[in-house]
């Protein structure tokens, strides 16, 4: 993104809409999809395989230690 607004600022043949169409649109895909599974991946390591496992040591969602005095 800053080699094609400096690219415009400079004077290149580049007009706005060809950065728009060429820079803009594949980053705002790309990171949309690569967000995308990288939530999917954290959820299902932290909330689905983190309940499984506490679950089957009888603690179910309480997995925030208590020290019992």
């Amino acid at each position: 993104m800053y080699l094609g607004c400096t690219g415009l600022l400079l004077g290149t043949r580049m007009t706005v809409g060809m950065f728009v169409w060429k820079c803009m649109i594949p980053v705002i895909l790309g990171n949309t999809i690569g967000g995308a599974f990288t939530g999917a991946y954290h959820w299902w390591v932290y909330v689905k395989r983190g309940d499984d496992k506490h679950q089957q040591n009888g603690q179910g969602r309480d997995w925030l230690p208590v020290d019992d005095e």
